[in-house]
């Protein structure tokens, strides 16, 4: 005697898991690698270089830094990485490192509380 055909429980029909194959959109690329990028404060400029590539080091006058961080990190990933639609947002990887260096070495003056005030006068 044959059996009867099994029901499947109720709530969400039964599916395989997917392979990580199919879950990639048509056309998907992997990410490219991560680029460490050095940089340096000295007096009045900011040396940068990509980890472990001695012939990428440049040193950037900080006036030129403080007009326009992005065109300065973009040039620099473009003339030593590649264009962007290779290698990805390095460019903003690199103006966010800029920006943090350049953040740490002149910080914006501290507001001074009204306890301050009193201790200073």
């Amino acid at each position: 005697m044959p059996s009867a055909p099994r029901s499947l429980p109720t709530g969400r029909p039964a599916t395989r898991p997917a392979s990580p194959a199919s879950t990639r959109a048509a056309g998907a690329r992997t990410p490219p690698s991560k680029v460490p990028f050095l940089v340096a404060n000295t007096d009045k400029r900011m040396r940068v270089m990509v980890n472990g590539q001695p012939k990428t080091e440049e040193v950037i006058p900080v006036a030129v830094l403080k007009e326009s961080i992005n065109k300065v990190a973009y040039g620099y990933t473009e003339k030593w990485l590649g264009p962007k639609e290779k290698i990805g947002n390095k460019g903003g990887s690199l103006s966010n490192r800029l920006r943090a260096v350049l953040n740490a070495s002149n910080p914006p003056p501290q507001a001074r509380s009204n306890a301050d005030r009193a201790f200073l006068r």
